[in-house]
């Protein structure tokens, strides 16, 4: 099974219930391997806060079952597309700006 890895601001969340769509906001472990011209994302990034309805907030974050068993960028998990967060969102690749690296996970 191929995956591709997960930048940060292009690839969002796919969204469950009534939580939308929301993008990485914060990653601090990865600061030099680029995809697409975007950092990739490793375990321990960010998304912004997603509410249902106003009433029921939440952040995701992309947890060690996100990350590549393969991959490591600087020591810690790469993480990669199609896999459950901390919410059980999952991130999914930008449509109009799809990524040209894919992992074996």
């Amino acid at each position: 099974m191929f995956s591709t890895l997960a930048r940060e601001f292009l690839d969002l969340t796919f969204g469950h219930g009534c939580f939308a769509q929301t993008p990485c906001t914060i990653e601090l472990a990865n600061q030099t391997v680029f995809v697409n011209g975007l950092r990739a994302l490793t375990v321990g990034a960010v998304f912004a806060p997603h509410s249902c309805a106003g009433l029921d907030v939440h952040t995701p974050v992309a947890t060690p079952s996100t990350g590549s068993t393969r991959v490591f960028i600087r020591n810690i998990q790469a993480v990669t597309t199609y896999k459950p967060m901390s919410c059980g969102d999952v991130i999914v690749n930008s449509i109009t700006f799809p990524p040209r690296l894919f992992v074996g996970i």
